[in-house]
């Protein structure tokens, strides 16, 4: 199973003030993460601030999958907070905001499946910066290469200290489909 390299110290400090925390958390974090989402596409100025405020709600009401504020979800919760956080950090432009949005980066793709997300604030910072030619795209590209080392480096370190993902769930389906009941009879 893909885990949250935070997982042991986050889910044991939770556990000791019990479920209530961890669902508190998740709202938390949720409504946290749609208020950075709406912030994003406010500085995108390809809409309107009623139609910004609309993406908001829609992205704050949507996530259905949370619905359940359980501990399963908690994990996606955490990361996807970090992953928008981040997000409006970089694109803020300010080199002590891009320290922390390189933490918030690291801590959001330590769930495996958000890795391929991060290209949507390198779009997005490329849509705004607008380079222009072999010479602005090259400059551009050095100039979050910060990004593109984190990504590459954790994706890099993930596959060889956890093994390939699909490789371990196909391993779990075939031994999960064997001919004699592991149940007691």
């Amino acid at each position: 199973d893909e885990k949250h390299f935070l997982n042991p110290v986050v889910n044991s400090f939770f556990l000791n003030f019990g479920i209530w925390a961890f669902r508190l958390a998740i709202f938390l974090l949720m409504f946290g993460a749609g208020v950075f989402a709406y912030k994003i596409i406010l500085r995108s100025n390809l809409f309107s601030a009623t139609q910004c405020r609309l993406f908001g709600l829609v992205f704050l009401l949507l996530p259905v999958n949370h619905a359940r504020f359980s501990i399963q979800t908690f994990e996606y919760s955490f990361a996807n907070f970090f992953f928008f956080f981040g997000w409006y950090l970089v694109l803020l432009r300010k080199p002590v905001w891009r320290i922390f949005a390189l933490l918030s980066f690291l801590i959001a793709i330590g769930t495996p499946s958000l890795l391929p997300f991060m290209i949507l604030p390198l779009v997005n910072l490329f849509y705004l910066d607008k380079p222009r030619g072999k010479n602005q795209v090259t400059k551009w590209v050095l100039k979050n290469l910060d990004i593109f080392v984190l990504v590459i480096v954790f994706a890099l370190f993930f596959r060889t200290s956890q093994g390939d993902v699909e490789d371990r769930k196909s391993t779990r389906l075939n031994s999960s489909h064997v001919s004699e009941s592991r149940m007691p009879s």
